[in-house]
C-alpha cells in the first residue's frame, strides 16, 4: 500500500478542478489504487469524498465503510486514513474545516460515516454532488465557484452533532438491551427496532455506520463469542450452550459456530482449553 503525507490527488488522476478561496473541488479519474495517508502536519483540513463510478473503501478513526455511488463521507485530512478505490470516478472536496464550521458550527462531520442514505438533508447534498460531478467540468470557473458556494450552504441541511450524540445514545441503549437478552429466544432485530420506535432498516443503518454490521449480525456475533467462552471455561455440553444462547438446536449452533470460528464446537473446545494447570470452575 502506497503511503502519502499530503491528501491532494496527484495531477495524473485529475480530470478537472475548481476553486473558491482555499477550497478545492477535484474531479478524479481513478485507475484503481490503495493508499494510506499519514499527514506530516496538521492543516485544519476536511475532505469530502463521493464516488461517481466504482466504489471506495475508507478507513479512519477505527471505522471502515464502503462507499458506493450515491453516498459520500467526510474525512479528517489531518489524521491518518486509508482509501482503497476501484476503477472509476470520484468527486473530492478539500477545504479548511473552519470554512464549514464557521457557517455550520454544530454540523456532524465525523469521518468514515456513510452519508446520503438516512438523513434527508444528506440526501439533498448527494443530489447536488451528483450534478456537480456530471455538469461541473462543462461550467466556467466562475460557475464552478458558484457551485462550491451552493455546496457550502447546502451542508447546513446535514445532521447536527446533537443528533449524532442522540444516535450514539440509541446504539448504546440497544447494545445494553442485547447484552441483557442474549439468552432470550425472542431476541431479534425486528423486536428491538419496534421497541425503539424505528424501522429495522434505520436501525441497521446506524449499526453499519458505527459498528460495521447489522443488528442481527451483532446479536449472532455476541452469542457466538459467549458460547466460545463457555466452551473453554465450563464443562457444559455444546447442546446446552446452544440452548442457552438462542440457537434452534445443536446442529444449527454447530454450523453457525464453524462458519464464524472455522472449527466445530468440539474442536474449538479441544484446541482452546486452558493451558496446563488451568481448571474449570
Amino acid at each position: 500500500m502506497e503511503v502519502v503525507h499530503h491528501s491532494v490527488p496527484p495531477d495524473a488522476l485529475l480530470h478537472h478542478t475548481a476553486a473558491l478561496g482555499e477550497a478545492r473541488l477535484f474531479w478524479v479519474r481513478s485507475p484503481g489504487f490503495s493508499v494510506r495517508c499519514a499527514p506530516a502536519a496538521r492543516d485544519g483540513v476536511l475532505k469530502l469524498v463521493a464516488p461517481v463510478e466504482g466504489t471506495l473503501t475508507l478507513k479512519q478513526a477505527g471505522r471502515q465503510v464502503r462507499l458506493d455511488p450515491g453516498v459520500f463521507s467526510w474525512v479528517d485530512a489531518d489524521e491518518p486514513f486509508e482509501v482503497i478505490a476501484a476503477e472509476g470516478r470520484v468527486l473530492q472536496l478539500r477545504l479548511p474545516a473552519e470554512m464549514v464550521l464557521h457557517r455550520h458550527h454544530d454540523l456532524d462531520v465525523r469521518s468514515a460515516v456513510v452519508r446520503g442514505l438516512e438523513h434527508p438533508g444528506d440526501r439533498m447534498i448527494v443530489h447536488l454532488l451528483q450534478q456537480l460531478a456530471l455538469e461541473g467540468p462543462a461550467l466556467s470557473a466562475e460557475a464552478c465557484a458558484c457551485g462550491l458556494v451552493a455546496l457550502l450552504h447546502a451542508f447546513g441541511m446535514g445532521p447536527r452533532r446533537v443528533l449524532a450524540r442522540s444516535m450514539e445514545q440509541r446504539i448504546a441503549r440497544v447494545l445494553q438491551e442485547i447484552e441483557a437478552r442474549l439468552s432470550d429466544f425472542a431476541l431479534h432485530a425486528e423486536a428491538i427496532a419496534e421497541h425503539e420506535g424505528v424501522s429495522r432498516r434505520y436501525l441497521d443503518g446506524l449499526f453499519r455506520e458505527h459498528l460495521g454490521r447489522t443488528v442481527a449480525e451483532h446479536i449472532r456475533r455476541r452469542r457466538l463469542e459467549l458460547a466460545a467462552s463457555d466452551l473453554t471455561t465450563t464443562q457444559t455440553t455444546a447442546a446446552e450452550i446452544a440452548r442457552r444462547y438462542g440457537f434452534r438446536d445443536a446442529s444449527h449452533f454447530g454450523k453457525t459456530f464453524r462458519g464464524h470460528f472455522g472449527a466445530t464446537p468440539a474442536t474449538y473446545r479441544k484446541t482452546h482449553r486452558p493451558s496446563r494447570g488451568g481448571t474449570y470452575p
